[in-house]
């Protein structure tokens, strides 16, 4: 018998504030330099590679260990929360019940976590590498070419602020707005070229080529690259979408008399 609390509002709540919560603290976490790297380089190492990365950063590893936790938590909750809430209905046969509106939210946010899971598991392998203008780079089949450089900054400047985190950089000390570089991504006989900003990739297919920041060198500035491979991108901004259009229109159909009047009989309780 599953406990009522597992599918409960008052769980979906605790845990919709413990995730940002937690997250908070792994900001914290990400100030002190050694746990900040550990944690870059789970983005660049696949999921079975983590546990070999973490070894020798157990707060991180624990912290990691309690995300997946919570997130775990959430989907169990969302799922028995619909499946509560939906078997009422469909044994009372009441097809218009404001509770029946619910059941695209709770079906879009479990396939959220879903493809999220096996976006880390399956397709998870992201690569970084830095490249200078007119240098080249091969992996798994793809071929990068960096035909332009454009830093329009001081390189003086640049190497000073090597150590500090791009995010903690204010506009004076380096505005990503201005500078760029030129690339020509290839695979097979599919190739494309473009100019790349950070935050804005190259995209072919289903990979995409991503600006990430510029290092000082001796013999000039560095582009720091990164290629990931998402084909699970286009069904997230789909499922994304259609979460936030259900939600809008359960708000909507919350505000029509016929329904905002709706109560579940007294002494039952609410779920989900």
């Amino acid at each position: 018998m599953i406990p009522s609390f597992l599918s409960s509002m008052r769980l979906a709540c605790l845990l919709l504030c413990a995730v940002p919560a937690w997250f908070a603290l792994g900001m914290l976490l990400a100030a002190d330099p050694e746990r900040s790297d550990a944690l870059r380089q789970l983005n660049t190492l696949t999921l079975g590679q983590w546990p070999q990365a973490l070894a020798g950063q157990p707060w991180v590893a624990i912290w990691l260990v309690c995300l997946l936790g919570l997130l775990a938590m959430l989907l169990l909750n969302t799922a028995l929360c619909c499946n509560r809430s939906m078997s009422r209905v469909w044994q009372r046969r009441q097809w218009r019940h404001k509770q029946l509106m619910l059941l695209p939210i709770h079906l879009l946010t479990v396939a959220v976590f879903l493809c999220h899971g096996a976006d880390l598991m399956l397709f998870h392998d992201p690569h970084r590498f830095t490249l200078q203008a007119g240098q080249s780079h091969q992996h798994n089949g793809r071929s990068i070419t960096l035909t332009e450089l454009h830093f329009a900054g001081d390189l003086d400047a640049l190497k000073q602020l090597a150590s500090e985190h791009r995010t903690r950089r204010s506009l004076e000390q380096y505005d990503p707005r201005r500078n760029h570089v030129e690339a020509r991504l290839e695979m097979g006989t599919h190739h494309t070229s473009g100019t790349i900003r950070v935050m804005q990739p190259l995209r072919l297919g289903s990979d995409y080529l991503m600006l990430l920041d510029f290092e000082h060198q001796a013999n000039g500035p560095t582009a720091k690259l990164l290629l990931i491979h998402a084909p699970l991108a286009p069904l997230f901004f789909l499922l994304y979408g259609g979460l936030f259009a259900t939600l809008v229109i359960h708000a909507i159909i919350l505000r029509l008399p016929r329904f905002s009047q709706q109560r579940l009989p007294r002494g039952e309780p609410h779920h989900g």
